[in-house]
């Protein structure tokens, strides 16, 4: 069968997604019966909006059957939603696989819940960088005595200044306010972490979040809001992270309750674990093996190839 291959192929070589995405594309070739075309996003004559879940954009990655148009989206952002609206590429296709994608707001999921739960299949979102990756791969558990905190580092902004603008005020908790995009050194920002007993993470954009990831890589148990979204290999709250609050009704930042409530939960939560030794030794050990078997560039693409069911393009 022939099949074309939607992808951004140039060398970005130290961007992780687009190291995934070769991955993939190396193994696909080695399958038999298959003859794959190569057809670079920007050579497609599409009239689209948006940026980070269109056809054309370095995050995605479209296994594509000319000759029915039935198509695999392979999705590397942290949010899937933009993969079914219109104007996004996608429009001509008849999409028999989504795979990745992680947040769905709730409105959206119940709009095409039954397509969904038929054709998607979560996938964890790698770490920018191949350079990150390989730090975070090669960690090993940091023996230093740990400040008795939570410790959230990373950009503040809309409700997410609304919760630590409470959180800020407890003595379980530091905010470190750090805008990833200024360069701030990545040894550096794991190196404070590393300081504190509980890593707090906050939704932003979407659910899942790097903090996650990079908590769990590096041995510091996290506490966040439940998530609310299914995952490849799922995240069990109490296991893989600490339950701080209820989780978000839209996988974002908002709340079926106050800002106020749910901070208090963060608070009354870190307060009754946060001396609970056995407990956040087991969360940060689970965290780890997560990590190694979903979170890494090359467990990504293997994952994604177990996923992928190229037989649904006939």
């Amino acid at each position: 069968m022939e099949l074309d291959l939607i992808f951004h192929n140039s060398d970005h070589s130290d961007f992780g997604k687009t190291r995934v995405q070769n991955l993939i594309y190396k193994s696909l070739l080695c399958l038999q019966d298959y003859e794959f075309n190569v057809v670079h996003p920007l050579t497609l004559d599409i009239e689209m909006s948006g940026s980070s879940g269109n056809l054309k954009s370095m995050l995605m990655f479209t296994i594509l059957n000319n000759a029915n148009n039935k198509a695999i989206l392979i999705n590397l952002s942290d949010r899937l939603e933009p993969n079914l609206m219109e104007n996004h590429g996608f429009d001509s296709f008849d999409i028999v696989q989504i795979i990745g994608g992680m947040s769905i707001e709730k409105q959206h999921y119940e709009n095409y819940k039954e397509k969904l739960d038929s054709i998607r299949k979560p996938l964890m979102i790698p770490v920018d960088r191949v350079y990150e990756d390989d730090y975070l791969l090669s960690y090993t558990k940091n023996p230093q005595k740990k400040i008795k905190k939570a410790v959230f580092i990373g950009n503040i902004y809309g409700g997410r200044s609304e919760i630590v603008d409470i959180l800020k005020t407890h003595p379980l908790f530091d905010i470190k306010h750090m805008i990833r995009e200024e360069g701030h050194p990545f040894k550096e920002y794991i190196e404070e972490l590393q300081k504190y007993s509980v890593g707090l993470s906050l939704n932003g954009y979407a659910e899942i979040c790097y903090r996650d990831i990079e908590c769990m890589a590096t041995y510091v148990p996290t506490i966040r809001s439940e998530y609310s979204n299914k995952y490849y290999n799922e995240i069990i709250p109490d296991y893989h992270y600490i339950v701080g609050s209820e989780a978000s009704y839209n996988g974002f930042l908002g709340y079926n309750k106050p800002t106020k409530d749910i901070a208090d939960q963060f608070i009354d939560r870190m307060e009754k674990i946060i001396d609970n030794e056995e407990l956040l030794e087991n969360i940060s050990k689970n965290g780890r093996i997560y990590y190694e078997n979903n979170c890494t560039l090359n467990k990504i693409a293997q994952n994604a190839m177990e996923l992928i069911n190229l037989n649904l393009l006939k």
